[in-house]
C-alpha cells in the first residue's frame, strides 16, 4: 500500500471514529428524551455497523494504527443525572444512587459487546480482585464499594466491565459529582472540584458535561 493510501485511510479511520463518537451521544440522548424520537436498538445496530467499518480500515492500515474505542468522562454537579445518562448506555441499572453524592470515587465503566452475552455479564475491580457479578447485582456492588469509602472521596478508579448483546464498545468514567458552591460542606466541594479537575486533564477522554435544561452551561461553577 502506498503511503498515500495509507494516510487517506487513516485520515477515513479518524472521520470513522469522529462521527462514531457523535452518534453515541446524540443517539442515547434522542433516545432518553422521547420514546418515539427514535428506536435504540436499530441505532445500536448502526454504532456496530459503523465500529466494524472502523475495524476494516483498521486490518488494511495495519499493525502501525491502533484502533481506541470511545472514551467519555462524565463530569456534573451533584444529582444532574450523570447515572442516568451513563446507563442509557449500558441499557441496564448499575450506578450508585442518594440524596447527596452517592458516588464517592471514579467509576470506569468498561462496555464491551458480546452477542452471546445474554443476559449481560458483569465483572467489577480489577487484577487479583476482580470477581464476576451478576448484571442484577452491579448496582447493590458499587454502592457497597461507596459504602465503604463512607464519608470520604477517593481519587481511586473503581472497575465494573460488562458485557452485553445490547452495549457498544466504549469506556465510560463516572466521577462524584461536583458539590454547588451553595452547599455548606465547603470541603466536598473542594474534593469534588479537584477530582473533576485532575481527570478531565487526562487527553485520552473525550469530555462530557452534564447540565441543567435551564442552565446555562458558561456560567455553571
Amino acid at each position: 500500500t502506498s503511503l498515500l493510501a495509507r494516510t487517506f485511510l487513516a485520515v477515513q479511520m479518524s472521520f470513522y471514529l469522529f462521527l462514531l463518537q457523535l452518534a453515541l451521544v446524540v443517539g442515547s440522548l434522542a433516545a432518553n428524551s422521547s420514546p418515539h424520537v427514535c428506536d435504540s436498538r436499530a441505532n445500536d445496530k448502526e454504532f456496530f455497523d459503523s465500529y466494524r467499518n472502523l475495524v476494516g480500515l483498521q486490518e488494511k492500515l495495519g499493525p502501525g494504527f491502533a484502533l481506541t474505542i470511545p472514551k467519555l468522562l462524565v463530569i456534573g454537579v451533584q444529582n444532574v443525572g450523570k447515572t442516568t445518562f451513563i446507563e442509557s448506555f449500558i441499557k441496564f441499572p448499575v450506578g450508585a444512587t442518594a440524596s447527596g453524592t452517592a458516588t464517592r470515587c471514579p467509576v470506569r465503566y468498561t462496555l464491551q459487546y458480546n452477542a452471546d452475552a445474554h443476559p449481560p455479564i458483569g465483572t467489577v475491580g480489577s487484577g487479583t480482585s476482580a470477581r464476576k457479578v451478576p448484571y442484577t447485582e452491579l448496582r447493590k456492588t458499587i454502592e457497597g464499594h461507596m459504602a465503604r469509602l463512607k464519608d470520604e472521596f477517593s481519587d481511586e478508579i473503581y472497575e465494573a466491565h460488562i458485557e452485553s448483546d445490547s452495549v457498544t464498545n466504549m469506556i465510560l468514567l463516572d466521577l462524584p459529582g461536583i458539590v454547588p458552591v451553595n452547599v455548606q460542606n465547603l470541603q466536598d466541594m473542594q474534593q469534588t472540584k479537584k477530582l473533576a479537575a485532575k481527570f478531565a486533564r487526562d487527553p485520552e477522554y473525550k469530555l462530557i458535561i452534564l447540565v441543567r435544561m435551564q442552565q446555562d452551561a458558561k456560567t455553571v461553577r
